[in-house]
């Protein structure tokens, strides 16, 4: 279908951007940076110190992240080399890989979610000051945290230039925000399927079991040709599902953060540590061999670069 290959299109130019930020430095670090060493109209000292915490839990969960999928590569090698029993049968008996990758994905989904929370407060710290008065009044009124955030993100999207419009709203992150949801507040599970290669398997979000699945409402999945399954829309392939969204996450918080700072200055002694900070220092580690090691970003990388190899025709 036509739809669903221009929505895979969209879908590459996407890892394509987020892949060419990764290069150039860890995640969420150049723009959590530049944040930090800006100064804002009208902004009270309070206020600094409030949002330089929240960059620096930004840069601390992205971290997690890449730690997470580290973590999921580990095992899906043992399984692999058939030693993930012996290795792990030590410490926790007759567990398995598939379950244990299970929990990693669902605390993957906890910290996606985490992280809008961080960009909610951020824009409800630094946007307000931006608003004309009767704005300002309006936005006051509004209690709902989700209305708030769509309304933050509404000005944004209202202001931003043409090209960086098209992830500035709520809809596209709330599926993923609504899984975090049923996982924390329905316990809800993730279900780890077969490997689709030596690297890559398949999972679901859902109920623990089929009677739970009669007691609530069905979640309507909608099938999307870049990750889910043909015949099972509700199960999505790893690399790509989480690779997209990833990558989503890292343009949105960069497009919020370079509008953000549009209105901000900074001196030129700091202007000149800024660019020491930006010098690139994720090459991995060079054994005695001269063998290159992974650092922690790899995994992530490796990813997104799998899923363009795979779409490069």
């Amino acid at each position: 279908m036509k739809i669903e290959k221009d929505k895979t299109k969209k879908n590459i130019k996407i890892i394509e951007k987020a892949h060419e930020i990764l290069k150039k430095n860890y995640i969420f670090y150049n723009c959590t940076i530049d944040m930090q060493t800006s100064f804002f109209y009208k902004l009270l000292e309070e206020d600094y110190k409030k949002v330089d915490v929240l960059l620096r839990a930004i840069r601390q969960d992205g971290k997690k992240i890449l730690i997470i999928m580290n973590s999921i590569k580990k095992v899906i090698c043992e399984n692999n080399k058939g030693i993930y029993k012996k290795v792990n049968d030590e410490y926790i008996y007759n567990n398995s890989a598939e379950f244990e990758i299970g929990c990693y994905l669902e605390y993957l989904f906890i910290k996606y979610k985490v992280l809008f929370e961080y960009i909610q407060k951020i824009l409800e710290i630094c946007i307000p000051y931006k608003l004309k008065k009767e704005d300002k009044k309006e936005f006051e009124k509004i209690k709902d945290k989700k209305k708030k955030f769509e309304y933050l993100l509404e000005y944004i999207f209202k202001n931003i230039s043409e090209n960086k419009k098209e992830l500035i709203t709520y809809e596209w992150f709330k599926k993923v925000i609504k899984r975090r949801n049923i996982i924390t507040h329905e316990g809800a599970t993730c279900k780890v399927y077969r490997c689709c290669d030596n690297s890559n398997f398949l999972f679901k979000v859902g109920p623990i079991n089929e009677l739970e699945k009669k007691n609530n409402k069905k979640e309507e999945i909608e099938y999307d040709e870049f990750y889910s399954c043909e015949d099972k829309p509700d199960v999505q392939n790893y690399k790509n599902y989480w690779g997209l969204q990833i990558s989503k996450l890292i343009i949105f918080i960069d497009n919020i953060f370079e509008f953000l700072l549009k209105d901000s200055k900074r001196n030129a002694d700091v202007e000149k540590d800024i660019e020491l900070l930006r010098i690139k220092e994720k090459d991995g580690y060079i054994t005695t061999d001269g063998k290159k090691l992974p650092d922690i970003q790899t995994v992530l990388e490796e990813i997104l670069e799998n899923i363009l190899q795979k779409y490069k025709n």
